[in-house]
This record gives structure tokens, C-alpha cells and sequence, in this order.
């Protein structure tokens, strides 16, 4: 799919007008496939591609165990959705249950792992940093405000 927002229609229009000959179009083998191909190669030439949704858990806590689980939940949801029948909704509810069992060990083992490894010597910046990726935040949070607060 393209990003119809910055299309260049200006020269979608023009191009469309060249290429888009009743003579060419109606003398092909296959007129309907001949326009397709046309349409589409302007198309191509006009609108800039967006790139696909590719949404990667990207904490720190994000594990294989985790996947899995976020994978059987997934499936399970489907399930349900296809065919809402109380033993399918049961069942994802347990799941989903399991589900969070799961990602709150993953968080805990994350953050003991990396408390073992704090020192005297490590900076505050560095922990406010850890905290912000195990709670799974964006990194555009004021440490500044947060490490004031804290010292208050």
C-alpha cells in the first residue's frame, strides 16, 4: 500500500493522460489486463511505497517464553472470535491468565537479573534507563524530572 498523502497526483494525471491511449488499451490482446498494468505502473511511479507494519517487542523482558505465550493467547483469541462457544471463551480466559503469569515473571527474573548487577559505581541515568525499557516505555521520558523528583 502507498502513501496517498505525498503522491505526486500532478504527475499521476499527466502520465495517466500519455499512457492511457484508447488505441493502445483497446488493441491488446487483453484490454482489461493492458490498462490494469498501466494504471498500475503509474500508480508505481507516483505514490511512494510505505514501508509494511512489522511491531517487534522490543523490551527488555521479551523472551522466547514470552513469545509463545503471547502466540497461544493470539490463537486462542481468534478461536474465539470465530466460534464464541463457552468452552472457547473459558478456555482463553485461562490462557490470557497464564499469558500474564508469564510476562510478570519474565519482568520480575528482568529485573532481578539486572538489580544482581548494580553497583556503587553505576550511574543513575543507566538505572532510569533499565526501569523505562522493563516497564516497557519510550525512552522520551524527562530523566531530569524523574531522578529530581526522586531526590526530593
Amino acid at each position: 500500500m502507498g502513501k496517498l498523502h505525498k503522491a505526486d497526483w500532478v504527475a499521476f494525471s499527466h502520465q495517466a493522460a500519455l499512457e492511457l491511449c484508447t488505441d493502445t488499451i483497446c488493441s491488446a490482446e487483453d484490454p482489461i489486463q493492458q490498462f490494469t498494468d498501466v494504471v498500475i505502473n503509474i500508480a508505481n511511479n507516483s505514490i511512494p511505497k510505505s514501508k509494511p507494519n512489522t511491531k517487534k517487542h522490543n523490551t527488555i523482558w521479551c523472551n522466547e517464553d514470552y513469545k509463545a505465550a503471547i502466540k497461544t493467547r493470539n490463537k486462542a483469541l481468534k478461536q474465539v472470535q470465530k466460534h464464541p462457544t463457552q468452552h472457547n471463551i473459558e478456555n482463553y480466559r485461562v490462557i490470557r491468565a497464564l499469558t500474564r503469569r508469564v510476562i510478570k515473571t519474565s519482568k520480575h527474573h528482568s529485573w532481578q537479573t539486572y538489580v544482581s548487577k548494580i553497583n556503587s559505581r553505576t550511574s543513575i541515568k543507566k538505572v532510569w534507563s533499565m526501569v523505562r525499557k522493563i516497564a516497557g516505555k519510550s525512552p522520551s521520558c524527562n530523566i531530569k524530572h524523574l531522578t529530581h523528583t526522586i531526590l526530593k
